[in-house]
C-alpha cells in the first residue's frame, strides 16, 4: 500500500496526500476513458433504429475506434517521451470530450466511424501508458504494483458503472444528450488532472532520466521473445472482451431476447 511517509524527495517531492490524490484523479481519467469505450456499444441501439444502421455498419463503427487505437500506440509512445506524459494525459481526456460533443451531432455512419476513428487514435491511445509514466515518476519503486492496480481496476469499475448509468441516459434522454453530459464529465476531469498532475522542472528531469532510464533500441524491443508472447495473448484475450462486451447490447435488446436498454 502507500505509506504514510511525509515527503518523497526521490520522486518530485511528493507528499503521501499529493501522491494519493494524483493516482485517484489519474483513476477518474482512467474511468472515464473506459466509460467512453463502453458507451458505443449502448448508444449505437437506438441509433440503428433512429439512422438506420445496419449489423455490418455497426461493426465498422466500433472496428474504427480500436483501428485507431491500434495505429497510434506505438507513436504516443515515441510521443510521450518528447513533450511528457502530464501533456498527453490532459490531452487526451479533453480530445476524448471533444470527439464525444462531436459524436453527438452525427448523422452519417462515414462521419460517425470518423470520428471513433480519431477518438482512439488521438484520445485514448496516449492515456495509459502516459499514467504508468507518472507513477515511474511519483511513486516509489515498493508501491507502484500497487498503484498501478488501482488504476487498473478502473476498467472493471466503469465496466459496472457505465451500463448502469449510460443505459438509463440513453433511453431516457436520447444519445445526444448522453455524449453532451459525458463531454462536461470530461473535461471537468481534465481540470483536475491539469491542477493535479504535477509538473517536474526541467533540470530535475533530465537528472533522473539519467539515472534511471536507459535507452533501448526499437530492434531490441521487437527482438524481444516475451514481447511478442504478450502481444499474441492480449490479442486474444481483448479480441474475445471487446467482442462480447460491443455486441453484447445489440445481442440482449434483439427481438430473440427482448431486453431492455436497461
Amino acid at each position: 500500500m502507500i505509506k504514510a511517509s511525509s515527503v518523497n524527495p526521490t520522486y518530485g517531492g511528493q507528499s503521501t496526500l499529493q501522491t494519493i490524490v494524483l493516482i485517484a484523479s489519474m483513476f477518474l481519467g482512467y474511468t472515464m476513458i473506459y466509460i467512453d469505450k463502453l458507451s458505443i456499444s449502448i448508444s449505437l441501439v437506438p441509433m440503428s433504429k433512429d439512422l438506420g444502421i445496419t449489423p455490418s455498419q455497426k461493426g465498422m463503427i466500433m472496428s474504427a475506434f480500436f483501428l485507431g487505437y491500434a495505429i497510434m500506440q506505438v507513436p504516443m509512445g515515441f510521443l510521450n517521451t518528447k513533450i511528457g506524459s502530464k501533456k498527453i494525459i490532459t490531452a487526451s481526456i479533453f480530445i476524448l470530450g471533444i470527439f464525444a460533443a462531436l459524436f453527438s451531432f452525427g448523422t452519417s455512419v462515414i462521419y460517425f466511424v470518423l470520428i471513433r476513428f480519431l477518438s482512439g487514435a488521438l484520445a485514448h491511445s496516449g492515456y495509459t501508458q502516459s499514467c504508468s509514466k507518472e507513477v515511474q515518476a511519483n511513486v516509489p519503486v515498493s508501491q507502484r504494483t500497487f498503484a498501478n492496480g488501482i488504476l487498473l481496476s478502473s476498467s472493471g469499475i466503469a465496466s459496472i458503472l457505465g451500463p448502469i448509468f449510460v443505459s438509463p441516459a440513453v433511453q431516457n434522454l436520447g444519445y445526444k444528450q448522453t455524449y453532451i453530459i459525458l463531454t462536461v464529465i470530461a473535461l471537468a476531469i481534465g481540470l483536475i488532472l491539469i491542477t493535479v498532475i504535477p509538473s517536474p522542472r526541467k533540470d530535475e528531469t533530465i537528472s533522473h532520466d539519467k539515472k534511471v532510464m536507459h535507452q533501448v533500441s526499437l530492434s531490441k524491443i521487437l527482438s524481444n521473445k516475451l514481447v511478442w508472447l504478450l502481444l499474441i495473448c492480449d490479442f486474444f484475450v481483448n479480441s474475445v472482451m471487446y467482442g462480447v462486451i460491443n455486441w453484447a447490447p445489440s445481442f440482449l435488446t434483439s427481438d430473440e431476447v427482448g431486453f431492455t436498454l436497461t
